[in-house]
């Protein structure tokens, strides 16, 4: 992997499992790719045993299954040219535990290794039990850092939810119109995705021709753009404020800001 140089901006993505990274955090990736500014790391907090198994999967030990993930995850890396990527190797039974003082104690060593300047993890409304627990657990480790030691940004980004709904002033926008082949390149790594039959490049890659299609009703858009959203999670990190504070906020201003137009 690319070594870069210790002037570098580090971005860091912390994801529940193998194939959430390269949906996600595209941003980070982009930016990272063959940058000099930029260095990317990744970390993935699953060991990949509890994905669906499907096709010529179907019939594979939970060892097996692993394996192939992290070998899918690793190529996405090598292609990506990721600076590091990071195996926590945490079964989906020890994540789902109430008390998680060991995982959010790796997480801080993780982060003060990589000192990341932007940290990228899920979006906390997601559908998948396991990616928000994974948002929640980030959240504590770095609160838990002293303020110096935090990362001055933190994204949760979409993928088993959209975030077009969010209030514009909690929401980021990633353009991600550069580079389309790498990026196609990097979901289609998954062939253990493939055997669900799920078609996630089309998916994603559709999803982000979508956001900017439909980022406003009242002005033009250039055909070629493509975004994803984040929902911007640095209040959480660097002021007073809890994420059930947070996230209560967020669903009171979209409530006004839904019935604003309904007389």
């Amino acid at each position: 992997m690319e070594i870069k140089s210790a002037n570098t901006t580090n971005l860091l993505a912390i994801s529940a499992h193998q194939d959430d990274i390269e949906i996600m955090a595209m941003d980070g990736i982009l930016r990272a790719y063959g940058s000099k500014k930029y260095a990317f790391y990744a970390a993935v907090v699953g060991d990949g045993a509890n994905c669906l198994k499907a096709g010529k999967y179907s019939e594979v030990s939970d060892k097996e299954m692993i394996e192939a993930r992290n070998q899918e995850q690793l190529r996405a890396s090598q292609i990506g040219e990721y600076s590091k990527l990071y195996f926590l190797k945490h079964a989906h039974s020890e994540i789902e535990q109430e008390e998680n003082e060991s995982i959010i104690k790796e997480l801080q060593k993780l982060i003060l290794e990589v000192k990341p300047e932007i940290v990228y993890t899920h979006n906390i409304f997601d559908k998948n039990p396991h990616h928000v627990k994974i948002t929640q657990l980030v959240i504590d480790a770095i609160n838990g850092l002293n303020i110096d030691d935090r990362p001055r940004l933190l994204y949760g980004c979409e993928i088993f939810r959209s975030l077009d709904w969010l209030p514009d002033k909690y929401k980021i926008t990633f353009d991600l119109s550069d580079n389309k082949e790498l990026q196609q390149r990097l979901v289609n790594v998954y062939d253990t995705r493939v055997e669900q039959s799920r078609n996630y490049t089309k998916a994603v890659m559709g999803r982000k021709l979508a956001n900017a299609a439909f980022v406003s009703s009242n002005c033009a858009t250039d055909e070629d753009k493509m975004y994803w959203y984040g929902i911007n999670l640095t209040p959480v990190i660097q002021k007073n404020i809890s994420l059930n504070e947070y996230c209560i906020k967020i669903l009171n201003d979209f409530n006004r800001e839904l019935l604003t137009n309904i007389k």
